[in-house]
């Protein structure tokens, strides 16, 4: 008998330890939620400023750094690659971690929440965080690991099964929850937390065994530390924006209707849209009638008041920062989340050809050049093509009829104030400082390509000078 209830307290004991063999702490969330910044604070990276060079120019201090590519920049800290070895260093060309010491993790397809660097050791095998410094914040002790979404949450993984973290590296509860990339754009102060932290949706039907059946109310709202916030269940949820949330629920004729609730649960517009609603942003949320007799989209303020419509448009709505040539075509798509969010004053939609046009909270539509402010490039003869939004503002290129130049890309802020001068076939800006990747390439090349060895590539400042470049060894 003793010797059995050894065995069971020597389990329990190892059930209780974490994938390095220490006991795991029992979770203890701090007495306030909100983000102390201390893990992944931002650092200020001033700007070196030049006159009389133009964008494209090298500066004469520039830094030339022999490698093969810069993998990313990041609160002014720089990835740098060679051959199958990676380093990050600083603007000044100074190492903040050496050769080979880490793989570095970058997904460029979505934006950077967090400063904090996804790293493993070279091989692979153990994964971690560190910061823009080269400091470890976070231990390389998982198998796996994976970016911090808009609410700094990331999960990783052991051998014993895969969890989520705060960028404190602290453990959150089990839960089921699906990171946020897009939602709450405009919602933040640039790089700062959501409004809505409080508001992570779940799906309480993961909780269930496996093969019972879905509920009809099955989705609900959780914080970080997986208390409820909400304790009202629905068939569906959207993500709280400006403090509203669209939330759906299955009517006695077992037909899904969508509403919207605020942040105490309360349901503040009835379940009367059969199609999917937008979020609410700039106070107007998209919606759309299921039978287009009257007009096809429309947007709604908070008390569910139609400010204005659209009859018969040419254009339609575009997904948050992807505009998709999808929508019109896919009855389904048509029918589902197409989105036309506002974002600083202006809604993105599309038109049959390819054309970006932006819609005004007062439901006017602009061309996109009426926004720019710099008038030699509002005026460019072959006019402008916007092809990209995100936190920083408004991608577009030049279009120049009858020559091949294809350095054309530039940046401006949702007040058309220019960014990053449009000089660059390649640009890829820092979230955290005031500096870009960027790759110019040959003006007189008959076909220029990003191969071409007299491509210019490296970082750039707001003016398109050149502060770091990539130093190629001549072929002859």
């Amino acid at each position: 008998m003793k010797l059995k209830l050894f065995f069971v307290c020597a389990l329990l004991a190892l059930c209780s330890c974490n994938s390095t063999g220490q006991r795991r702490p029992k979770q203890s969330p701090p007495k306030t939620n909100a983000f102390t910044g201390a893990s992944d604070a931002i650092q200020p990276v001033p700007e070196k400023t030049y006159t009389g060079l133009q964008p494209g120019d090298i500066s004469p201090d520039a830094v030339k750094i022999d490698v093969d590519n810069i993998k990313a920049i990041i609160n002014g800290a720089c990835i740098i690659v060679k051959g199958k070895l990676e380093a990050m260093i600083d603007l000044k060309g100074n190492f903040l971690v050496p050769w080979g010491k880490y793989q570095y993790y970058v997904d460029e397809t979505r934006p950077n929440y967090s400063t904090l660097i996804h790293v493993s050791d070279p091989v692979g095998t153990a994964h971690g965080y560190i910061n823009t410094r080269g400091q470890v914040v976070i231990p390389l002790v998982y198998y796996k690991a994976g970016d911090f979404d808009v609410y700094k949450i990331a999960s990783v993984g052991t051998i014993h099964g895969s969890f989520n973290i705060d960028n404190h590296g602290r453990e959150l509860p089990e839960y089921y929850y699906t990171p946020i990339w897009w939602d709450n754009l405009s919602e933040r102060n640039l790089y700062d937390r959501p409004q809505a932290d409080n508001f992570l949706r779940t799906d309480i039907t993961e909780r269930n065994a496996p093969g019972t059946a879905p509920s009809q109310n099955r989705a609900t709202f959780i914080d970080r530390y997986g208390k409820i916030t909400i304790h009202q269940k629905y068939y569906q949820t959207g993500a709280f924006s400006e403090g509203m949330c669209a939330v759906a629920a299955i009517d006695q004729f077992n037909v899904v209707r969508w509403g919207y609730i605020n942040e105490a649960g309360k349901l503040v517009i009835p379940f009367k849209y059969i199609i999917r609603p937008g979020n609410f942003h700039n106070g107007l949320a998209l919606v759309v009638p299921q039978e287009k007799t009257d007009f096809d989209f429309a947007y709604i303020d908070k008390s569910d008041n139609i400010k204005f419509k659209i009859t018969h448009s040419e254009y339609y709505p575009s997904f948050n920062g992807v505009l998709s040539a999808e929508a019109p075509h896919n009855p389904n798509v048509a029918r589902m989340v197409v989105n036309g969010d506002f974002f600083n004053g202006f809604a993105y939609w599309k038109g049959w050809g390819d054309e970006v046009v932006l819609l005004d909270t007062a439901g006017q539509f602009h061309k996109f050049h009426e926004i720019v402010k710099d008038p030699l490039i509002a005026n460019s003869p072959g006019g402008l093509s916007m092809f990209k939004h995100d936190d920083l503002g408004i991608y577009y290129k030049i279009i120049r009829k009858g020559t091949t130049s294809a350095n054309t890309v530039g940046l401006v802020d949702y007040n058309g104030n220019t960014i990053f001068p449009p000089a660059f076939s390649w640009l890829t800006p820092d979230l955290y400082s005031p500096y870009a990747y960027a790759t110019v390439l040959p003006v007189n090349a008959p076909y220029p390509t990003a191969a071409d060895k007299r491509n210019i590539s490296g970082i750039v400042n707001r003016q398109g000078v050149f502060v770091l470049v990539l130093a190629k060894k001549p072929v002859f």
